[in-house]
């Protein structure tokens, strides 16, 4: 059995990490949420989430909340993850860590203070599917950066306009597969899908 903090508790993640880990025999020992998070103070029970007394804790509270934890996973958001991944770091905790929207210096700032220190995974999306396909676009070129040159024409017809409807501003999931807007706009027009207008894509 695991004992997990979960920070982001009150979330939509959260929940769902909760209500897995349970359901698993896991137990959720620490519970984080942002400040004024109207869940602070309430037990895992009152929300109905398990059946455990552990009290979500405000953003002052990590260090507590996380003290008896094996793993601290997180959904929050880039500004706590620069403030709590050191912190939690420090006391030797594993991490699993699921928050998007890092820029470049808060990226390397929190794989900084846990690389050779604590066992840690970081990805942009969790779904089984969409990692495949990450570790698929990676095998096939080689390199990030590339990938989305190496994916077929016929996926793409099928992939690109459904990403530029659901994503008007660009998902850690397409970030992560090296795929720009600007790109995809590129992409669509080549293949005679979708004319652009200027202030459309940046």
């Amino acid at each position: 059995m695991l004992k997990l903090c979960v920070a982001g508790a009150a979330g939509k993640m959260g929940n769902a990490v909760i209500r897995e880990a349970t359901g698993k025999g896991h137990q959720v020992v620490g519970a984080v949420e942002a400040a004024g998070n109207v869940c602070i103070g309430k037990s895992l029970r009152e929300l109905g989430l398990t059946d455990s007394d552990t009290r979500i804790s405000g953003p002052e509270s990590v260090s507590e909340a996380v003290g008896n934890a094996d793993i601290y996973v997180t959904f929050t958001s880039p500004a706590a993850e620069v403030q709590n991944i050191p912190l939690v770091a420090g006391l030797g905790k594993s991490i699993i860590l699921g928050t998007t929207g890092l820029n470049a210096a808060q990226n390397l700032l929190v794989r900084e203070a846990v690389e050779g220190k604590v066992p840690a995974v970081f990805s942009p999306n969790y779904s089984i599917g969409i990692n495949v396909l990450f570790r698929l676009a990676k095998v096939l070129t080689g390199s990030r950066g590339q990938t989305y040159k190496a994916l077929h024409m016929q996926v793409d017809r099928v992939f690109l306009p459904a990403v530029l409807e659901e994503h008007r501003t660009m998902s850690a999931t397409a970030e992560h597969l090296g795929i720009t807007r600007g790109t995809l706009r590129a992409r669509l027009q080549a293949l005679g899908l979708y004319a652009a207008e200027e202030t459309d894509v940046k």
